[in-house]
């Protein structure tokens, strides 16, 4: 990879998702709790869709 690639675009969404994620200890202020689990709820029901589509297509293939 160069060095100076071009990255890709951070929105001011993923920058806050990044700061929650790297300061876990921090005391989160109220918004910024209901905003990481609302992600996380997000995040796991994706992957849980995710996993049941493989399976469904592994028995029809």
């Amino acid at each position: 990879m160069t060095r100076n690639a071009p990255l890709p675009p951070v929105t001011v969404q993923m920058r806050r998702l990044a700061d929650l994620q790297a300061w876990p200890w921090r005391i989160l202020t109220k918004s910024e709790r209901v905003e990481r689990e609302r992600y996380e709820i997000v995040a796991s029901a994706r992957h849980r869709q995710r996993l049941r589509r493989s399976s469904t297509e592994g028995k029809t293939a």
